[in-house]
């Protein structure tokens, strides 16, 4: 059973509906498209779409087609104080059927420019809306003879202006996203350039703090310059994750306490016998408290080294990370040492370093010390 002139209209507005350029924005290649379309099904000679400029003072067309040439073109451009009935007949939303276009009052600022010389007979034009404003125009010109224009005509042309309407929202969009896209990628090669001259800087203090570290005649200052070192080395490494993270504004905390570990231990740790047992699940922790964490994990295994640890005997430290399903996470430090002395307990060996630390990042501590040892636990949301 043939298909009825309505169903035929719905099938070719379907098929232009999921053209993939619609989407990609691509409103040239669309444009194309829907002229070519429109004007042999409508057995149209000329179909053209036109846009306005960026000050809305011309309307330029956007393309052009004709079908007995099959040919593709562009009109010269129409200002818009040369026909002002006309563009502010469509201006006002209202698309303009015309069987007899060289007799309509609204256009007879086009006749003797646009509608003779083109033998124009009867139009259908069509505003294309973005924002509540007149953006452009869809013509349908019939040429050599006058022609009375179907509902089924007119709905099929408010369509395609809907068409274009969406291409060009989505153009929009994607050049938005374009430019967000560049903005991004430029704050985060000026984030990486400030972080790798933060990390120079940090390396150059380090030297300096490692040379005097070298001039210290006793124990006292060797141990201040030595605890200043492990500190910077500390930012200096969380800097290195930060750069490393491609400006996804985590850090990989289980990388970092590794590492983090494996450097106070060599520095620490050669006369001792520690053994230990570390259990991290993969975790990323925003760089927004990366900083203060890193700072606390260091102070923590710092103190582990310098009280908990003696030599001559078997030191054990147990450190655990994980992370729970609504997010926080948890990180634990156990050793074997003889407690936290109670007149330390709350001051001294970095307990309040870590506590000031902890309240920056709304961090949970917990300490329980015992003669049997000291475990410290930290909750971060």
């Amino acid at each position: 059973m043939p298909l009825n002139r309505s169903s035929l209209f719905l099938e070719v507005i379907e098929g232009l509906s999921k053209n993939p350029h619609i989407g990609d924005g691509n409103i040239h290649k669309m444009a194309r498209e829907i002229l070519h379309k429109s004007s042999h099904f409508l057995k149209l000679e000329r179909v053209n779409i036109w846009l306005t400029n960026e000050n809305d003072q011309f309307m330029n067309c956007l393309l052009a087609y004709q079908r007995n040439a099959d040919k593709y073109y562009q009109e010269p451009p129409l200002e818009k104080t040369s026909c002002p009935k006309y563009f502010a007949h469509i201006s006002k939303n209202e698309f303009i059927i015309s069987n007899n276009s060289q007799k309509e009052h609204c256009m007879e600022e086009l006749l003797h420019n646009y509608l003779i010389p083109n033998d124009i007979c009867a139009m259908i034009e069509v505003p294309i809306i973005m924002g509540g404003k007149l953006r452009g125009i869809i013509c349908f010109e019939n040429t050599s003879e006058t022609r009375n224009w179907t509902n089924d005509e007119q709905h099929f042309g408010i369509a395609l202006a809907h068409l274009i309407t969406l291409t060009l929202e989505n153009e929009e969009k994607n050049k938005y996203r374009e430019e967000l896209e560049k903005v991004v990628k430029e704050k985060s090669l000026l984030l990486n350039e400030m972080n790798h001259r933060l990390k120079n800087n940090l390396t150059i203090i380090n030297a300096l703090i490692k040379s005097e570290l070298n001039k210290a005649k006793d124990a006292y200052h060797k141990a201040l310059f030595m605890n200043l070192t492990n500190k910077t080395f500390t930012l200096s490494s969380l800097l290195d994750f930060t750069i490393e993270s491609n400006g996804d504004n985590t850090v990989d905390l289980k990388l970092f306490t590794t590492k983090l570990f494996k450097n106070i231990n060599e520095t620490y740790g050669f006369e001792l016998n520690v053994k230990s047992i570390l259990n991290l699940s993969e975790v990323q922790i925003k760089e927004a408290k990366a900083m203060p964490c890193a700072l606390i994990l260091n102070e923590i295994l710092v103190n582990c080294y310098k009280h908990a640890f003696k030599k001559n005997r078997e030191n054990l430290i147990e450190i655990s990370l994980n992370q729970n399903k609504d997010g926080v996470i948890k990180i634990s430090f156990k050793d074997n040492g003889s407690g936290i002395p109670k007149i330390l307990k709350n001051r001294g060996m970095g307990i309040d370093s870590i506590e000031g630390l902890s309240d920056q990042i709304d961090a949970i501590l917990g300490i329980e010390s015992s003669s049997n040892g000291t475990k410290i636990t930290l909750e971060i949301a």
